[in-house]
């Protein structure tokens, strides 16, 4: 992932976070799925995904946070 693109991870509301959320968790649980039946690895689409998850939710984190603390 580019830092332009974490940046614009930053910039985006916690709703829209919480969505890119659930649409990820959505397609990962596809990529398990298809990994399993196909019998393929997912070529890394699988972590990279759980990492993308993850960003998300760290930043929702932080701006909750930021809400309390303000």
């Amino acid at each position: 992932m580019k830092a332009n693109e974490r940046r614009e991870l930053h910039q985006r509301s916690i709703a829209e976070l919480e969505e890119e959320v659930a649409g990820l968790r959505r397609e990962l649980f596809d990529a398990r799925i298809a990994a399993s039946v196909e019998g393929k690895g997912g070529n890394g689409q699988i972590s990279r995904m759980r990492r993308q998850v993850a960003r998300c939710l760290t930043i929702i984190n932080l701006k909750k946070k930021a809400e309390v603390q303000a």
